[in-house]
Formats: C-alpha cells, sequence, structure tokens
C-alpha cells in the first residue's frame, strides 16, 4: 500500500488539523500565495506526468506564510522554488535545511502535514537556523530519518482512523 498523499487527502486533514489557517494543496503552478496561512506545494506542475505514467505528482512540500514573513519546509532540505519566492517578495523568510525523510518514503504530504500542524497549533516553532523545535522540551523535531518515517507514519494512520 502506498503512502503518498493526494491533494484530496491533503486538504481534508489540513483543515480538519488547522482549520482556517489551512489554505490549499495544489501543484507549484497552480498555487496563488495571496493569503497568510498553510499552503502546502507539490514540486510537479499539474500537467507533468510522474515516471509510472500517471500525474498526482513528484514531491510535496509546506509554506506557513505570515503578512510579513514565512518559513518553507521540505523534508528532503532544498530551498524553495523561484515560482513561489517570487509571490513571495517582500516578506523575510527562512526554510527548513535537513533531510528528515528517507529518500525511499513516499511520505512527503503526511511531513508536511505534520510539521505545519505542529507549528500552527503550537507544538514546535521555527529557530534562528531553519530547523524545526519541540516547545514542549526545546529538542530537535527531528533527529534520524528512520525514526522520523515511524512516527509520521503513525501519524498518517491516526488521521485516517479518525472519524469525525
Amino acid at each position: 500500500m502506498s503512502d503518498r498523499a493526494s491533494d484530496s487527502d491533503l486538504n481534508r486533514y489540513g483543515k480538519r488539523l488547522m482549520g482556517s489557517q489551512y489554505i490549499c494543496a495544489k501543484s507549484k503552478d497552480r498555487i496563488n500565495i495571496t493569503t497568510p496561512g498553510v499552503y502546502i506545494i507539490n514540486l510537479q506542475s499539474a500537467e507533468q506526468k510522474t515516471y509510472d505514467g500517471e500525474g498526482g505528482g513528484t514531491h510535496w512540500t509546506s509554506l506557513l506564510v505570515s503578512p510579513s514573513s514565512y518559513f518553507y519546509f521540505d523534508s528532503f532540505g532544498f530551498p524553495p522554488p523561484q515560482e513561489m519566492l517570487n509571490q513571495l517578495e517582500g516578506r523575510k523568510g527562512v526554510y527548513f535545511k535537513s533531510i528528515v525523510q528517507p529518500y525511499k518514503s513516499d511520505l512527503c504530504g503526511y511531513y508536511d502535514l505534520y510539521v505545519m500542524n505542529a507549528l500552527v497549533n503550537g507544538h514546535a516553532r521555527v529557530g534562528r537556523d531553519g530547523e524545526l523545535y519541540s516547545t514542549e522540551d526545546n529538542k530537535l523535531l527531528f533527529t534520524n530519518t528512520h525514526i522520523n518515517d515511524k512516527h509520521v507514519r503513525k501519524f498518517k494512520q491516526a488521521l485516517q482512523r479518525y472519524k469525525p
């Protein structure tokens, strides 16, 4: 069974976890960053096909936007693409620079939900270095890619079990 998240999965869970602070999940060429909140962004263009001939995207990333700043999260530690930076002009930003997801894992969309939920609901904070820290004990939120994947997979399973 695949751990890939669809945009409809991310939108359903994002709204449940973060309420009105959650904006949307879309591909990078369809995202329009106009309102402060949480955006989950697929780095593949909407019309582009993946290696298996399907649509649906290649890698999810996320963005927490305020009126004057932003935080960009990519579980592989890459900076935001230029398309996003163009829409964020005038805002100060920081991005997460660590690799926290194993390369063979396809849980990236759930990493985004996990991180953005923790930030929006006060369970994590962003340090000046772009790292994520637990607000409970001030320790790094992620320390080992394989342990991280186990925690995020449990988070995903809890989301799927929950029936409102």
